[in-house]
């Protein structure tokens, strides 16, 4: 709630709220002593909110035991702040309600359990208003605390409220952690928030057909474990100062549904979805949604540990877009986190736009996904600060079906985990265009079974070690067409085997004269600016060199036997028609006697030769 408080602070000082050093409010927890709370502005006769000529009925402080008010005591005036303890107050079909400025109606805020049933008709609709007549925050509001009991408004209308008379309590309706039922009721003309839901305060599944408009800020606030009980359908929550749903952080627990509700939500900081496993907390968005997010705003999915998902349902005709609210600026927000307990099958990305994200200053990314499976369909990524995806772990993966996946205008568009490489899609309407750096970075790991990486417009671009090593007793092995290309990072290698009593490694890398497979630095064009590859365990039957070109490593071929005596060698691997040049030191280290020169092969700039028993090569 501080925050919330702190956000209000620019728009109470609009509506003409004292600064927050200053006693010249009335005190709204009493009943009113002050003849300027209890008197109705006649200097604006023009605009008086009801007829002068009729006997009003007043009320003013505390109501204990059971009312009804009427249409027949029309009108019905609050002289000073009326407080709900103890009571049971109907309000029925075609009553109207005039508050004088500086007061309010307050429901069980001293903590004795009180309902409030507001019965109007289609017909015969509840009226609350200032006295003067309908404007902006004219009166304080209708505050219902978490000691209410039943508390309902059916086809009502509340007018001017939200005068900031409690700083910390604002709107026209301003609910704490209880549960109301709205059918047709109308919010208009706040001074600061119309509709207000503090913590665990929500709407009923029955609530209906709601109107926010006029408001001064936002229609609605609401906090993110009740944002999805806000009714769409019928309802209308535009025409207010800041068209947004401002949705409080916090932490989810449980499976909710955010509709579209013809504006955006606005994140104010954090949400996170954090379940368990008997009952995981999915978020699902439906079609049309839009959702914004303020500096320092994420979406975190099971990044603590808690079952959860996230399944953004978007269409062709309704996509879904997350992006900042100030759109334009890089790393406006974090951006998504799916963590490692994410629910299988559970994060799903359906013609949906993420943009602006990868403040977080540590992921730098719109979307990070940490070792779960993500299906993404038509799933654009841009403008981001850094890169557009980062997917880690073995299982951070894109799911069969995935397509459509573009990313364009971030610095980087994808990082993923070089055993997860084949999982990105290669449709044709898969796009990663106009990024700074044009490249697939792939964060080294352990290669378990057979995979090709696919030849894409861009490179590869290989971070650390990548070991191809199956299960002990098999074989794994890794297929690069011709025209395959690998950008080595600093001190990259590629590793054949070379996991001690585990099964062998081996790399199928033909290619041609015209579409060579390329091995070169992904940082510069210096000898030594990658490490080597390195043949430790494999099957000489299986891996192959033919047709490729290998540039600027420390070595080009490192022949390094595991552990020989149980059979953990590489020796000898057809290495053929290829060139090797701008190497830091050989084109072959610890070569073993049986090694034969393979044919078509050339060299220039080896600083200390090719490592051949005779330096004369063919």
């Amino acid at each position: 709630m501080l925050r919330r408080t702190l956000a209000l602070s620019a728009v109470l000082a609009l509506v003409g709220c004292p600064a927050d050093d200053t006693d010249t409010w009335p005190d709204a927890n009493t009943s009113g002593d002050s003849d300027t709370d209890s008197e109705v502005d006649t200097d604006e006769d023009t605009d008086i909110g009801f007829d002068t000529d009729v006997q009003e009925t007043d009320h003013c402080g505390t109501i204990s035991g059971i009312e009804v008010w009427t249409a027949e005591d029309n009108p019905h005036v609050i002289s000073c702040t009326v407080a709900l303890e103890d009571a049971d107050l109907t309000i029925e079909a075609g009553a109207e309600v005039f508050f004088t400025p500086n007061t309010l109606m307050r429901v069980s805020t001293a903590g004795q359990q009180s309902d409030l049933r507001v019965l109007g008709t289609e017909a015969d609709p509840v009226y609350f208003g200032p006295t003067s007549g309908p404007g902006p925050g004219k009166w304080g509001g209708i505050y219902i605390s978490e000691f209410a009991g039943e508390v309902r408004f059916e086809h009502a209308t509340i007018n001017g409220g939200g005068a900031g008379v409690d700083p910390s309590n604002t709107g026209n309706l301003w609910v704490d952690d209880a549960i109301i039922t709205a059918r047709n009721l109308t919010i208009e003309d706040s001074g600061t928030i119309g509709l207000n839901l503090v913590d665990n305060a929500r709407l009923t599944a029955v609530s209906e057909n709601i109107v926010v408009n006029g408001s001064g800020l936002y229609g609605v606030a609401v906090d993110c474990t009740q944002a999805h009980t806000l009714p769409a359908g019928d309802s209308d929550y535009t025409g207010n100062g800041i068209d947004k749903v401002l949705v409080d952080s916090g932490v989810v627990s449980t499976a909710v549904e955010w509709e579209n509700l013809g504006v955006p939500y606005a994140l104010e900081s954090f949400v996170a979805m954090e379940g368990i496993v008997p009952a995981p907390a999915i978020l699902t968005i439906g079609p049309g949604v839009e959702v914004q997010a303020g500096f320092g705003g994420v979406l975190s999915i099971a990044a603590s540990g808690g079952a959860a998902g996230l399944v953004v349902n978007g269409t062709e005709a309704e996509p879904v877009r997350f992006t900042s609210e100030a759109a334009g600026v890089d790393a406006q927000w974090q951006g998504i986190e799916i963590g490692a307990a994410a629910v299988d099958n559970q994060v799903v990305f359906r013609h949906t736009t993420i943009e602006w994200g990868g403040g977080d200053p540590i992921s730098q990314t719109n979307l990070l996904i940490i070792d779960t499976p993500v299906l993404a369909d038509h799933l654009t990524i841009q403008h981001g600060l850094r890169y557009g995806i980062r997917m880690n772990g073995y299982n951070g993966r894109f799911r069969s079906g995935s397509q459509a996946l573009v990313i364009t205008d971030t610095f980087l568009p994808i990082q993923v985990s070089a055993s997860e490489t084949d999982t990105i899609p290669t449709d044709s309407e898969t796009v990663f265009e106009d990024n700074v750096i044009q490249r697939v970075e792939l964060i080294g790991n352990r290669i378990f079974f057979d995979t090709t990486w696919p030849v894409r417009d861009l490179p590869y671009q290989v971070l650390g070690n990548t070991i191809i090593a199956a299960p002990a007793g098999q074989d794994a092995t890794l297929t690069l067409p011709a025209a395959s290309r690998l950008m080595m990072g600093w001190n990259a290698t590629l590793i054949l085997g070379g996991v001690l009593r585990e099964g062998r490694g081996n790399v199928v890398a033909v290619g041609t004269s015209a579409e060579p497979v390329t091995f070169t630095s992904a940082n510069s064009y210096t000898p030594g600016a990658w490490g080597s590859i390195i043949l430790a365990n494999c099957n000489a039957d299986i891996s192959v060199f033919d047709g490729f070109d290998l540039g600027f490593a420390t070595n080009g071929f490192s022949y390094s036997p595991l552990n020989p005596s149980e059979g953990q060698i590489c020796e000898p691997t057809v290495i053929q028609n290829g060139f090797i040049h701008d190497i830091d030191k050989t084109a072959y280290t610890l070569i073993p006697a049986s090694f034969a020169e393979g044919n078509g092969m050339t060299y220039e700039n080896l600083r200390e030769g090719t490592g051949l028993p005779e330096e004369e090569t063919n």
